[in-house]
């Protein structure tokens, strides 16, 4: 299989705007997630559409992908597994209330939201993470996708976070934490791409943190913030 993973677009909290959690995308984020669809568009003329796609239920990764929808082949699948890093230190998810499904599926049209959003259920780690934790639940995805697609050709797509993409692309192919103990960078709207097999150690490592075509618009961001 091959994995392509995508972080949102810079949202009103990136930059500085809003401190809304769930916050939407900047009018610079919208231009990135377009950019990013084109990008996609551009390579499903060689290599067809994505099959599969999974992402995160916030209202920023949500926005990203919409842009994208015309570049994966079966319903996109809303996926609680690959959401923002719900850290517990410091209190700030502890009054966080995320997107029903009904909501997802009433102003995003044709995702599905139904597996893993049942009954509009609390989805988010209502206690909060450590990193331990994210790193267990990212090790998850990616032995599920490992087991699901691993010995196919399935071309995937997810759109998701920073911290939860960088320890998502540590699960499959072990890249060592910065410094600081952090995952590895991972800028708004960029590219990583991973070829994976059904085996642990099978694993190519085909683009990392790349923004190059945001960098030719010259929409591309670096800033740190998060969510």
């Amino acid at each position: 299989m091959e994995i392509t993973i995508v972080r949102h677009g810079e949202s009103l909290w990136n930059a500085g705007i809003s401190k809304d959690l769930d916050s939407i995308l900047t009018p610079r984020g919208v231009s990135q997630a377009n950019e990013t669809a084109k990008l996609f568009i551009d390579e499903s003329k060689t290599f067809g559409p994505f099959d599969y796609a999974f992402i995160s239920p916030f209202r920023r990764t949500l926005q990203t992908f919409y842009p994208s929808r015309p570049t994966v082949k079966n319903q996109p699948v809303v996926y609680p597994e690959v959401c923002e890093f719900i850290n517990k230190r410091g209190g700030m998810y502890n009054n966080f209330v995320g997107l029903c499904k009904d909501k997802i599926e009433t102003d995003f049209t044709e995702m599905d939201a139904s597996a893993t959003l049942r009954n509009n259920g609390v989805w988010w780690p209502a206690d909060g993470e450590d990193h331990d934790e994210l790193r267990k639940r990212t090790k998850g995805v990616a032995a599920d996708l490992r087991e699901k697609y691993g010995d196919s050709t399935a071309r995937i797509l997810i759109v998701s976070h920073a911290d939860t993409i960088g320890r998502l692309v540590q699960a499959f192919t072990g890249l060592p934490d910065l410094e600081n103990g952090s995952p590895p960078t991972v800028d708004n709207c960029s590219i990583w791409r991973i070829r994976a097999g059904s085996q642990i150690d099978d694993f190519e490592l085909i683009l990392s943190n790349d923004i190059t075509h945001l960098e030719k618009a010259d929409i591309s961001t670096r800033l740190s913030l998060n969510p």
